[in-house]
């Protein structure tokens, strides 16, 4: 959907100024990438709270009945049924030099459908289209509003606040050997010449 494709766009503008903060704070590629497999797996998870969020939002809209509290449903509701009355009586109009475009009152009072079957029909067809630019307006606030901002962006817990001091302080001694330890192979060729060094002083000795 429109509104799960937005979400992932801002996933995806998040996750690369992450990478980008990562470059800028860190020039080191190994603690880097250290990091980043740390981190990886809390970005994931913030971001299907922000899924969760848009999914939750449209089986609400899908589920549940119509209902708004909002008075623009009413203000819409009127300029479409005035916007029906005014295309079924352009042909009847004409102009008058003083007061522009007029429809005469007999021709006014002929509009209504034929039936109350017909006119039913119309003011629901009004009705519909009114809620649905209500509940459009009411889901792009709330996906913008919860899912976007306030999990992705400024809540707080967001992927941009996952790495903090809080963070580090929780990393095992595993995990900080992990990303900024020693590289496996200098450990392994470290070792070696310090083998090589106490061999070399057996060797004096003897």
């Amino acid at each position: 959907s429109i509104a799960l494709g937005y979400v992932s766009d801002v996933v995806t503008y998040v996750h690369n100024f992450v990478t980008i903060l990562l470059h800028v704070i860190c020039s080191d590629e190994r603690v880097r990438d250290g990091l980043t497999s740390i981190l990886i797996d809390g970005l994931v998870e913030r971001d299907k709270k922000s899924v969760s969020q848009v999914d939750f939002v449209l089986q609400i809209e899908r589920s549940e009945k119509p209902a708004t509290q909002n008075h623009y449903f009413n203000d819409t509701l009127e300029k479409f049924r005035q916007k029906r009355m005014q295309q079924a009586l352009v042909g009847k109009s004409f102009n008058d030099c003083s007061e522009g475009a007029v429809v005469r009152l007999q021709d006014i009072l002929s509009y209504h459908p034929r039936s109350n079957i017909d006119y039913a029909v119309q003011d629901i067809h009004d009705i519909l289209n009114t809620y649905y630019q209500v509940a459009w307006k009411r889901l792009v606030g709330v996906v913008c509003m919860q899912a976007a901002e306030h999990h992705l962006v400024s809540g707080l817990i967001t992927p941009l606040k996952l790495f903090s001091p809080a963070f580090v302080g929780m990393l095992t001694r595993e995990q900080l050997e992990e990303i900024a330890g020693e590289d496996p192979r200098q450990k392994r060729k470290r070792k070696q010449l310090q083998k090589e060094i106490e061999n070399l002083e057996k060797g004096k000795r003897s």
